[in-house]
């Protein structure tokens, strides 16, 4: 099976002590010259044979967690920026148990040029986290995250 996207985001939660949290990392983005609040995601290697295994790749390397349960994944990549661009990615929706003893110290795999650090976001306070994060505009907020906490208030 191929992989019909170019990289993949994923939407993961982590459950810990009864509390659930939305998993993010910030990274610095050399094009807009800030910090950027993102889902983790990462670009689909040649060797995936799926969607779910780049993002549960992509997760464990950006953020040290291990994916617990996989709950549903888009069949191929959706455009980013058609305007733009052609780039297109899938998304993969997942759940971490933060309390499994193998999510307890989670540790990144980053490439040397990556400088990434993981942010956990109480899941009922996301919108919220995200207006007062980027109040002073050092931090800035990917459209993809900024939309779903939107739409979270349907």
């Amino acid at each position: 099976m191929s992989v019909n996207a170019d990289g993949v985001d994923i939407i993961a939660t982590l459950k810990k002590d009864g509390k659930k949290y939305f998993i993010l990392i910030k990274q610095y983005r050399i094009p807009i010259r800030r910090w950027i609040l993102e889902f983790p995601a990462g670009l689909v290697d040649a060797s995936d044979k799926s969607i779910e295994e780049t993002g549960v790749r992509e997760l464990k390397e950006e953020t040290g967690y291990t994916v617990t349960r996989v709950i549903r994944y888009t069949t191929k990549g959706q455009f980013l920026n058609p305007g733009f661009s052609s780039d297109s990615s899938a998304f993969l929706l997942v759940e971490v148990d933060g309390n499994d003893p193998i999510n307890q110290n989670p540790k990144q795999v980053l490439d040397t040029d990556e400088n990434i650090e993981v942010v956990l976001v109480e899941c009922d306070k996301l919108l919220e986290y995200l207006d007062n994060v980027t109040k002073d505009g050092q931090v800035e907020v990917t459209s993809h995250v900024y939309s779903f906490a939107l739409a979270r208030l349907f």
